[in-house]
């Protein structure tokens, strides 16, 4: 193959094999021997959807939807690495327990310099016979990396004059799908995808029983070694 006019080539950029390392839960890499290039990706764990309460005739209540994690990517120079690197992996926020309980916020991924932040919690669904919009959780903030991505917010719970209108959506991450309600009269909070997708809140039209948020999606780490 011929080399671009004003391209550099160096024996060391020559790449023989690639390791691949997926952490879901926490660990350590350890270098590959003949290590050159190492390309990481974290994601942060999403968090959890807010739980919703019971209903009387006329009320409604819809937890708000939980934030995704965030997720970040960078090249690093093996030599730039220690021997073996402590990794984090995020595990997502549960979702609120079943009645007006607030979702819990996703947990970080970390690794060296980079942290994808855990996704942020829905807020709880009280019993209403008027308008209410409990919060969703705001998207995870992503650092340290050549590209550093926030996860996306959660959208409101949504309650008109007493009527629920269940068609919000969780946050999505880099790295997941997206936690979507379906129109029902009353239902818990679908779970967050994978990886790092929040949790749904969870739903309730008149005269029903109290229902729990959905989890947060968990957070994973990628190190690919180029040798």
């Amino acid at each position: 193959m011929t080399a671009a006019a004003g391209a550099i080539i160096e024996i060391d950029d020559v790449m023989t094999s690639v390791d691949v390392q997926t952490f879901t839960a926490d660990g350590t890499w350890t270098k590959p021997a003949g290590a050159q290039r190492v390309f990481v990706q974290v994601q942060g764990a999403g968090g959890g959807g807010g739980g919703c309460a019971t209903t009387a005739a006329g009320q409604g209540s819809h937890g708000g939807n939980g934030g995704a994690g965030g997720y970040c990517q960078k090249w690093f120079a093996a030599s730039a690495l220690g021997s073996t690197e402590a990794v984090v992996v995020g595990t997502g926020g549960a979702g609120g327990a079943a009645g007006a309980n607030n979702g819990t916020v996703g947990e970080d991924s970390t690794f060296d310099t980079l942290t994808g932040s855990g996704g942020g919690a829905g807020s709880a669904g009280g019993a209403t016979g008027t308008a209410n919009n409990p919060a969703g959780g705001t998207g995870g903030s992503a650092s340290g990396g050549d590209v550093n991505i926030p996860g996306g917010d959660g959208s409101c719970g949504q309650v008109t004059g007493g009527v629920t209108i269940r068609q919000g959506l969780a946050g999505k991450a880099q790295l997941s799908g997206q936690a979507r309600d379906t129109i029902v009269g009353a239902g818990p909070g679908t779970a967050g995808p994978l990886y790092g997708g929040g949790g749904g809140g969870a739903c309730n039209a008149a005269s029903q029983t109290q229902q729990a948020g959905g989890t947060g999606g968990n957070g994973i780490v990628i190190v690919t070694t180029y040798i």
